[in-house]
């Protein structure tokens, strides 16, 4: 397997964590992601959904395999994410054929908010490769009215809502790895003792959250 091409639009953009993550990914340049739209959903974090006429942008690095396994750790693929190919635009209009992580079912079918430390890492991202802020924020301000008129048990059955806790589990994973306190390399018992501390419940205070972080906008 050699390098590929890789498309990122969340946490991913943010330049001082791939370079931890991924170090020898290269920058290929922005891109946009024609009719798609960036969305939030399971406990909170980025994906893409079609939606005719949007677009979302992001970033194109050509990754090894050495990288795509991080990647893949980070992201909790298959389970929580699975792998596409997508075509991209860059910015003369010349079209690149990428890896994307979507993420996986059940999880996409429910907006659910992100976290504020989250945002600024992704807000970030964007910032620093010159892309607008403002199509991060609709995604945020939409989130916000999606999750705030839907509730779990509307999307997800009873047998999905009580294995939460494994997706719990990533969650907490995946946070603690936006402090820079990636997985690769640590002890398995370690992990497993990570793991036993996500026993709160998936369901809680989004709404709550979400008013409170746009107040203080």
């Amino acid at each position: 397997m050699g390098e590929n091409l890789y498309f990122a639009y969340g946490s991913n953009l943010d330049l001082e964590q791939m370079a931890q993550r991924c170090p020898d990914a290269e920058i290929v340049g922005p891109v946009r992601l024609e009719n798609y739209e960036l969305r939030f959903s399971g406990s909170g974090f980025a994906t893409v959904a079609p939606r005719k006429g949007s677009v979302v942008y992001g970033l194109v690095r050509k990754i090894t395999p050495n990288c795509e396994q991080s990647l893949d750790r980070y992201e909790g693929y298959p389970r929580h994410y699975t792998k596409e190919t997508m075509t991209v635009k860059d910015a003369a209009g010349a079209e690149l054929p990428v890896m994307v992580y979507i993420m996986a079912e059940p999880y996409c079918r429910q907006p659910a908010l992100l976290s504020p430390y989250y945002y600024r890492v992704i807000q970030r991202g964007f910032e620093a490769n010159g892309l607008p802020v403002e199509s991060l924020q609709a995604a945020w301000d939409r989130t916000v009215d999606e999750a705030g008129s839907t509730s779990q048990s509307e999307h997800l059955s009873e047998t999905e809502i009580r294995s939460g806790n494994s997706e719990q589990r990533w969650r907490l994973c995946k946070e603690e790895d936006h402090k820079n306190r990636d997985h690769k390399g640590q002890d398995p018992n370690e992990q497993e003792n990570l793991f036993a501390k996500a026993d709160f419940c998936r369901l809680a205070d989004q709404r709550g959250r979400g008013d409170a972080y746009r107040r203080n906008q």
